[in-house]
């Protein structure tokens, strides 16, 4: 399946809006979006941290882990200059 591109803030976005929905993200931030080289699945960008309380984190991460999926498979960051 061929990804479209976005840009970092634009996949920011969406994992801020869907944490916005989700009750076990109210105490958590998104940390960053990073590009890395593509890996097995082709997917060229991850979400290394969050910020809050580690056990709001592991919450919040699992209840947002399969739109994050969801995303990778269909998004991919440009390539950097």
């Amino acid at each position: 399946m061929t990804r479209k591109i976005k840009v970092i803030s634009d996949l920011e976005y969406l994992i801020r809006t869907r944490m916005e929905e989700c009750e076990d993200c109210e105490e958590v931030e998104l940390g960053y979006v990073q590009w890395h080289s593509p890996d097995e699945s082709g997917c060229n960008w991850n979400v290394p941290s969050f910020s809050g309380r580690r056990i709001s984190v592991n919450q919040c991460y699992s209840a947002i882990e399969s739109h994050v999926q969801d995303l990778r498979a269909q998004f991919n960051l440009p390539d950097p200059e």
